[in-house]
This record gives structure tokens, sequence and C-alpha cells, in this order.
């Protein structure tokens, strides 16, 4: 069981999956992450990939933002992220969008969708978090001004620039790196 760690919803159980191939952010890590970001988050919209139970977006949601949009594959992962948005309230200004993180991505991009905040947290196994990265930047899919913070492993060193997105800080943390990019 995760939980909300501030804002509007702190302390709220948010229901996951007890699976070896479930991730879900600690508390450590969201700290980190939400310490960069705090600036930015009140009434920003923001995307949630490879959302899980939606730990991630949900926070940004009790920590001010405007709107959410969820990207998750798996069905017991939307199924329990959908029912973290309703117990937390956050149901009506959310979309959760089932697809491949890839196909969602281009959807978003055709609908002409750009985000404040882009949350990201793919599996630490192969190269999603370059392709990601890569994807976001080509689709436009982040405003002006707007960041990333782009969750991978540790051993895995990103890029400094790809497009217009800026790698402005890393943070690491036992095997976990966050990697912050903006939009110049």
């Amino acid at each position: 069981m995760t939980r909300v760690i501030a804002g509007a919803r702190k302390g709220f159980k948010l229901a996951t999956l007890n699976s070896p191939f479930v991730r879900p952010t600690s508390a450590r890590i969201k700290q980190v992450i939400f310490n960069v970001l705090n600036p930015v988050i009140s009434g920003s919209s923001a995307l949630d990939i490879f959302s899980g139970s939606g730990g991630l977006g949900i926070e940004a949601l009790s920590r001010g933002a405007r709107s959410a949009v969820f990207v998750e594959y798996n069905d017991k992962l939307c199924a329990a992220l959908i029912a973290n948005l309703r117990k937390t309230g956050f149901l009506e200004r959310s979309e959760v969008i089932q697809l491949q993180a890839r196909q969602a991505l281009k959807l978003l991009a055709k609908r002409g969708a750009q985000f404040d905040l882009i949350l990201a947290d793919p599996p630490y196994e192969g190269a999603d978090a370059e392709a990601t990265l890569a994807s976001i930047a080509v689709l436009d899919l982040l405003k002006a001004q707007g960041w990333l913070a782009l969750e991978h492993s540790s051993r895995k060193e990103l890029v400094n620039q790809t497009g217009a997105l800026i790698l402005r800080t890393r943070k690491t943390h036992g095997d976990t790196a966050i990697s912050f990019y903006q939009h110049e």
C-alpha cells in the first residue's frame, strides 16, 4: 500500500497490485520528485505515463495540479487507478488512457495536447526511459517552460538534451535516479 504524502489528500492510502512486476514509487522518491517540481504544480496540467495505480499523478493533483491524464496498459492496474481516483475525489479532473505508452503519446499528440508537467516511471529494464524521453521531445508534448520528471535506474545515464528538452538536474537515491528536463 502506498500513500499520498502531501497536499489536499495527504495520508490517503492508494491501492496497488502485489506483484513483482509492479514497482510503486516510494514515499522517499515522491518527496525528491515533488521537492523539485513543487513551485510549478499549482494549476498545472499533468501527464502520468506508466502510471500504474496512479501514485505520481494523484500526488500532483493533491498538491494543486488542475488536471491529469494517466496512461496505463495493464487491466488490473487501470482498475486500481480508477478506484484510487474515485477514492481521492479526483476522477472528474482526470482522464485514464488504457494503451501502451507509445500509442498513448501519439494519440495525445494527434489531439494537440501539451502539458505543464510530465511524470514518467517506465520499467527500469530495457530502453523505455530513452524511448519515452525521445517520444516526448519529438511529439512536442511538453509546454514551453514545462517540466518532465523521468524516473529510471541509477545505472542508466540519459542524454543532457534531446530536441527542446534540456536536463536541469538529476537526483539519485539507491537504484533510482530521477532526471528532470525542462522545455526551453
